[in-house]
């Protein structure tokens, strides 16, 4: 079975990869609104962001401070230039399906209100302009390997030992649960972490964002020279998407509301009665806060973040 990793220019606007018209950058800015609260933004920032969105690309990066700071929102290209100019980062969101340079900025903004300190936001995608390659991409990629991912991890319970990657591919025919390494948001994350994972104390992803979590921390593991003491400070909280995550990452937290059909969906059924997985009653899949069924990020991230 052979899956496409990327749906690159399947929608005709999108001339090029990584690049989208101004024009498209606004459109795709009224989708954020339906599931970030883009409210916390300036329209100062808004405005210089949606100005500048032709130059960013999918996996770079944004530097926001919290609201009352009032410091300009920066664009990085690449971690390591962010780390070298903010080498105490600590904090890292990533956004989901359908999320434009606008909400990218959006989540990071709301979580650094809530920490009160500077939060990277990575760039996930280019909004409307990819909702449907995106959302293709999370489910037969990212999804099927968190589904994959999950029935290992019962398999060896039940059975002590379970296929490894090489048998899945030739054996079942289904792909290697391996680092997908054609998400260039995944591939910021990795490099972070691999640079700065001591100094980190908290990622958040929604949707699609917590499945680029699930994608990146294994090969982390394989990769890193760190200790598990170097990441035990490590908080990591998903939204609106239960995924599998390596046990050495103790302080997990993962939230999928009653209401949120999408994220249910995107969830394995043995993932849900993991004990790092949580219902939140009445909520949907936005994060919104004047959506009435938003989920309520501030709730959920003090009470993650509060000592056990």
């Amino acid at each position: 079975m052979q899956l496409i990793s990327q749906f690159e220019n399947l929608d005709p606007l999108r001339k090029e990869p990584g690049k989208v018209p101004l024009a498209i950058s606004l459109r795709n800015a009224v989708f954020d609104a339906l599931f970030y609260d883009t409210l916390d933004l300036s329209n100062e920032e808004k405005a210089l962001i949606l100005a500048q969105s032709f130059a960013y690309d999918e996996g770079g990066m944004l530097f926001v401070y919290p609201h009352q700071a009032n410091k300009t929102i920066e664009y990085f290209d690449k971690s390591i230039k962010l780390l070298e100019k903010y080498p105490d980062l600590d904090t890292i969101a990533i956004p989901g399906v359908g999320s434009s340079v606008i909400g990218s900025a959006a989540l990071a903004r709301q979580v650094a209100d809530i920490t009160g300190r500077p939060t990277v936001g990575i760039i996930a995608g280019y909004g409307a302009a990819d909702m449907l390659s995106e959302a293709l991409g999370g489910w037969f990629d990212f999804g099927l390997r968190n589904r994959i991912r999950v029935g290992l991890s019962e398999w060896q319970e039940r059975y002590v030992h379970g296929p490894d990657d090489a048998t899945l591919l030739e054996k079942y025919g289904v792909p290697s649960t391996a680092f997908l390494s054609s998400e260039p948001e995944s591939n910021t994350l990795l490099s972070i972490m691999l640079r700065q994972v001591p100094k980190l104390k908290l990622i958040v992803g929604h949707s699609k964002g917590a499945l680029n979590i699930h994608n990146v921390l294994p090969q982390f593991l394989k990769e890193t020279t760190f200790e598990p003491k170097d990441y035990e400070n490590l908080t990591i909280v998903t939204l609106g998407c239960g995924v599998a995550l390596p046990s050495a990452f103790r302080n997990v937290h993962q939230y999928v509301g009653t209401q949120d059909m999408l994220g249910r969906l995107n969830t394995p059924k043995g993932a849900r009665t993991d004990p790092t997985m949580h219902e939140v009653k009445g909520s949907a899949h936005n994060l919104c806060s004047t959506n009435p069924f938003h989920m309520p990020v501030e709730k959920i991230l003090r009470e993650a973040l509060r000592p056990h």
